[in-house]
């Protein structure tokens, strides 16, 4: 039985607006409906949280933390689409948040100047 008398679907469109992973994992534990839902489509939430957290650099983004994480650092690699379609794990959405960290950062050191 659901708490509020809502379709699924509108429990997953509110999880694609979520700006970060911190309000993902709330919203995922507030409620068993919730955690449901996000079982079901965890790919696709993950992948509209992590847009709206990077913007449409997510492809060059996600490419950049998987490099990172296979150590692999040639430069040859095409920065695409590539693995859009596969799962995306926890620590790729930590380490994109930190990726974004950064940018912001530098973007906040060069706006001063």
């Amino acid at each position: 039985m659901q708490i509020l008398p809502l379709n699924n679907d509108i429990f997953d469109r509110i999880f694609h607006f979520l700006p970060s992973l911190d309000a993902l994992v709330s919203l995922a534990s507030t409620s068993k409906t919730f955690y449901d839902v996000f079982s079901r489509h965890s790919n696709s939430i993950k992948l509209a949280v992590a847009y709206n957290l990077v913007g449409p650099a997510l492809p060059q983004a996600l490419s950049v933390v998987r490099l990172r994480e296979a150590g692999d650092s040639r430069a040859s690699i095409l920065l695409d689409s590539v693995g859009m379609s596969t799962n995306l794990t926890t620590s790729e959405m930590r380490d994109l948040k930190r990726v974004v960290d950064i940018v912001q950062g530098l973007e906040n050191i060069f706006s001063i100047r």
